[in-house]
């Protein structure tokens, strides 16, 4: 099939004895013949308030990817479950991103990002972050992702080795004239030069750190 497919999700829902059951798939269509190629099995939710299994797919090395309170990985070819870890809490705002054979996800309730093995699922390591966060973005080895909302302490940017989990940097915008001291929920890499651009809800910041 090669390239030519888009994944989406389509979710039912109708009343049943004991309620509202909400029933989802994973759909590969084939875009050059115009062709639904398979539908999964019905993706298990921890329960009816999960939500969507996963609002942007993602595609890499013959797997498809999910998240919401939990991970899962859909085989490309046939659109079977290669594996599923399940979280309490929250992945989807911060979009898992997929680099070097590693899932990298941000959970927004418990406040921590964690890699995983892309083929297996098997945890590398998971460490302290903030909820609610930026996109995560994978440059050099290192995992670089912004924002947070509870406290001024969680609204910082974050720098973290992508092998090992260490926190390289946790950087807080100083309040003066010119900012506000809130980095907002943006952030991207030039991958040419290792510049950092956010912002903080009214500026563009480019940021040099040296690494």
């Amino acid at each position: 099939m090669g390239r030519s497919g888009i994944c989406g999700l389509v979710s039912s829902k109708w009343g049943g004895a004991t309620g509202i059951e909400n029933n989802q798939f994973l759909h590969l269509y084939n875009l050059n013949e115009k062709r639904i190629e398979w539908i999964s099995d019905t993706i298990n939710l921890d329960s009816n308030a999960s939500g969507y299994a996963g609002l942007r797919p993602k595609f890499y090395d013959g797997q498809i990817y999910l998240e919401n309170d939990a991970i899962y990985s859909y085989n490309v070819e046939d659109g079977s479950l290669e594996w599923r870890n399940h979280y309490h809490g929250r992945f989807d705002n911060s979009r898992l991103t997929i680099a070097d054979g590693k899932v990298f996800a941000n959970n927004d309730n418990n406040k921590y990002l964690i890699a995983l093995d892309a083929h297996t699922g098997l945890e590398y390591w998971r460490t302290e972050s903030a909820n609610i966060m930026s996109r995560i973005v994978h440059h050099d080895d290192k995992i670089y992702i912004a924002g947070g909302l509870t406290s001024d302490v969680d609204r910082r940017l974050h720098i973290f080795d992508a092998n090992t989990g260490e926190k390289i940097l946790d950087h807080t915008l100083q309040v003066n004239g010119d900012f506000i001291g809130e980095y907002a929920k943006v952030i991207t890499v030039d991958p040419s030069t290792g510049l950092v651009y956010t912002g903080d809800h009214e500026n563009l910041i480019c940021i040099d750190f040296g690494l």
